[in-house]
């Protein structure tokens, strides 16, 4: 058996590092530390003022962080340097505490650091360690650090704590009152969280119905997504924050959600919002993840793509023809490519129809339901023109005249022959008796265009190989026009 001997025991199994632990929250963001001790008194359920105070200490060359509350104080004055001790929070999902450490961070950060408490004064002082005083007795909590900030950052700090959103509890800062932000949608939903079953569990993921406020802001900036009244993270829905009422699954910093949390959250604020926003949000990146969230419904999804897209669009197909052929009647043609794949899939399960479905070879627009036509004189002459033009460039072309109301396409032409059909829409605006009984660069200009489709084989397309063919017609007409 082998021989041991004692030399160290402790009740405690760990032991923190004091400089590590300052060493890992020096670089904290400066608000953050706003932000751990307001935490604190938005926890207490009896507290009903908090007052902060950031001022320039000019004497010290220090700023000086104030934080009061009316609260009960602590129940227990060593939670004021005690790591992770679980407290009631774990079993309350709608306080934002956890971890137990908020203000211990703070004092990591600060230079100099003092927590007064009912008759006890805590003292993190610059030199390190810890002092505790009997003191006169005082209602609630005074916190005070000293931290070196300029005015700059000062200044900052300050804003983003009027971004917060006290609920029952007044917030003065630096005088001022925080403004009470009352929502401007509604909702209560199924979201994750994390919750202790009991006293002495450990902090489990689960979810449950809760309220989400959504805030607009003052102006269209990135939004935050609030965990109970307080910023967590900008998620990029532009003009609202979006105030979850119960604690957020978040990272070690508090200050990171999961992409699947934010996903389910922005499904549910379009929801909410989609007829409160302008036109041109529909175009921002958030407004794509909401509507690949599982949590958009039928009414917000059809809604947000008819503003994103337009009415009624067509996905881009390989039918370059067929493209082409819907965006000259005014369709709005999405690229699944642009748009990325699980949007595009989504799309079409939604009933968005491939260009090609509606006007390729066979689709749906390809017969057209015509309005009556009345074919007159001027018609006839024309015709007669094109004819002769078309044999000039060596082709045996027919023409119609046909009538769609409510298109901007003009004339067509089809390519599959020498002997094509060149279609022109009488329901077109331009197309009037007037234009069709002259015989100049407009009407030259329109003949060539269509002309030229036949010689390139592309009826719709109009890239370079359709330019060289109206040039081809062109040059073709011509030289017939010269030998006559």
């Amino acid at each position: 058996m082998e021989i041991r001997k004692l030399i160290e025991s402790s009740e405690q199994a760990f032991s923190v590092d004091a400089d590590g632990f300052v060493g890992l929250h020096k670089a904290r963001r400066p608000d953050e530390i706003v932000r751990e001790l307001y935490q604190n008194v938005a926890d207490l359920p009896e507290a009903t003022f908090c007052e902060i105070e950031i001022r320039r200490d000019l004497v010290e060359g220090l700023t000086v962080i104030t934080v009061e509350d009316d609260g009960p104080g602590y129940s227990e004055i060593s939670d004021a340097w005690t790591l992770y001790r679980q407290t009631p929070k774990w079993l309350n999902p709608q306080m934002r505490g956890r971890f137990n450490r908020g203000n211990k961070e703070a004092a990591a950060y600060a230079s100099q650091m003092t927590v007064r408490s009912g008759n006890v004064l805590v003292e993190f002082p610059p030199e390190g360690g810890r002092n505790v005083y009997r003191v006169r007795r005082r209602a609630g909590t005074l916190v005070t650090a000293r931290v070196d900030w300029d005015q700059a950052t000062i200044d900052d700090v300050v804003r983003r704590v009027f971004e917060y959103r006290p609920t029952g509890l007044a917030l003065r800062v630096n005088g001022l009152m925080a403004p009470e932000r009352e929502a401007v949608a509604s909702l209560r939903e199924s979201m994750p969280t994390e919750i202790a079953t009991h006293p002495g569990a450990p902090l489990t993921r689960t979810r449950r119905v809760t309220d989400i406020d959504i805030l607009r802001r003052g102006d269209d900036s990135e939004g935050w997504a609030m965990e109970l009244g307080i910023p967590v993270q900008k998620i990029g829905v532009m003009g609202f924050d979006v105030d979850v009422r119960q604690k957020i699954p978040l990272s070690e910093r508090r200050n990171e959600i999961t992409a699947g949390y934010q996903r389910r959250l922005k499904g549910f604020v379009m929801n909410a919002v989609h007829r409160l926003m302008a036109d041109d949000g529909f175009g921002e990146n958030w407004v794509r993840e909401a509507m690949l969230s599982p949590q958009i419904d039928d009414e917000a999804f059809e809604y947000a793509v008819s503003k994103a897209f337009g009415a009624d669009p067509l996905m881009k197909s390989s039918d370059r023809d067929a493209n082409m052929k819907a965006a000259e009647d005014g369709r709005n043609i999405i690229d699944g490519r642009s748009v990325g794949k699980d949007l595009a899939d989504k799309l079409r399960g939604f009933g968005v129809r491939s260009a090609r479905d509606r006007y390729g070879r066979g689709g749906e627009e390809t017969d057209w339901n015509l309005d009556p036509v009345e074919i007159l004189d001027v018609h006839r002459e024309f015709e007669k023109w094109v004819v002769e033009l078309a044999a000039m460039a060596g082709f045996e072309a027919t023409v119609r005249f046909y009538r769609q109301m409510g298109t901007r396409i003009a004339a067509t032409c089809s390519a599959d022959t020498r002997s094509p059909v060149v279609s022109f829409n009488l329901g077109n605006r331009w197309m009037t008796p007037t234009w069709f009984s002259q015989r100049g660069p407009s009407q030259l200009a329109l003949i060539y265009h269509e002309l030229g489709h036949a010689e390139a084989r592309t009826p719709m397309e109009h890239g370079p190989k359709w330019g060289e063919g109206v040039a081809v017609v062109a040059a073709k007409i011509s030289a017939a026009m010269k030998n006559d």
